[in-house]
């Protein structure tokens, strides 16, 4: 248990580390391309697979603008990219490597921001709970709630399991958007800026990426109840024992 998030993660940071590879390469044009694709179909294969249940859909408006151009990067950027559209790519280049809002790097960061309460609010709104904290406390209450025959049907995998992949989720299109900017970073640097200082930077996203998610980690199993914690030494581990059990 804990595997979609951790493996949504693994997944986008193993992707960034092969772009500073294949950067590294010096590749043709026909290459680029091909790269290019395979960090794309990566990372929308992990979009793909996750899927985020209904009701925590509605807690997702504090993200605003952000995953509004998540969503239409992944749907216009590859079949861009795949077409050899110059000018869209081009384009799409530009809006990830604006600074500020809009941007990927700030879209990335948005992302993490919301999860643990430090992001955009609605508008009339002085303030707003960590999406870690909403969600896990949803997913917990389940457990607890009977269903329209009165019975408890909820058990502590599903409860382990649906919160483990609501995060899964966020740090899927927060991955997809560090990857568009690191994608612009090698293809908009300019004469000036060497390859090494290219990849320095990389690393740099890909080093707070990963600091991100670990502290979404930390906070996620702060909110576990005692007896979850006694079978799991911290988030990551998959506390096996607790496959076999169901409510308390």
């Amino acid at each position: 248990m804990a595997a979609a998030a951790l493996q949504a993660a693994g997944t986008v940071i193993k992707i960034a580390v092969s772009s500073i590879e294949k950067h590294q390469a010096d590749s043709a044009a026909q290459d680029r391309q091909n790269q290019i694709m395979s960090a794309l179909n990566g990372i929308q294969d992990t979009l793909r697979s996750i899927q985020i249940q209904q009701e925590n859909l509605a807690d997702i408006g504090m993200l605003h603008s952000s995953l509004t151009l998540i969503e239409t990067w992944k749907n216009g950027y590859p079949p861009a990219v795949q077409n050899n559209d110059i000018d869209q790519i081009n384009s799409y280049l530009q809006a990830f490597n604006i600074k500020g809002e809009g941007g990927a790097e700030y879209i990335v960061q948005n992302f993490f921001d919301v999860l643990t309460g430090l992001g955009q609010v609605p508008p009339g709104q002085s303030g707003a709970n960590p999406l870690v904290q909403v969600w896990h406390d949803r997913s917990y209450d389940k457990m607890y709630t009977p269903d329209a025959n009165g019975l408890y049907t909820f058990a502590l995998k599903n409860y382990l399991d649906g919160f483990d992949k609501a995060l899964g989720w966020m740090f899927s299109r927060a991955g997809f958007a560090l990857i568009c900017h690191i994608i612009a970073l090698q293809d908009l640097a300019n004469k000036t800026t060497t390859p090494e200082e290219v990849d320095n930077e990389v690393r740099q996203l890909t080093g707070q990426y990963t600091a991100n998610v670990n502290d979404v980690f930390n906070m996620a199993y702060a909110h576990f109840p005692p007896f979850v914690k006694k079978f799991k030494v911290n988030y990551q581990d998959e506390g096996s024992n607790l496959i076999h059990w169901f409510r308390m």
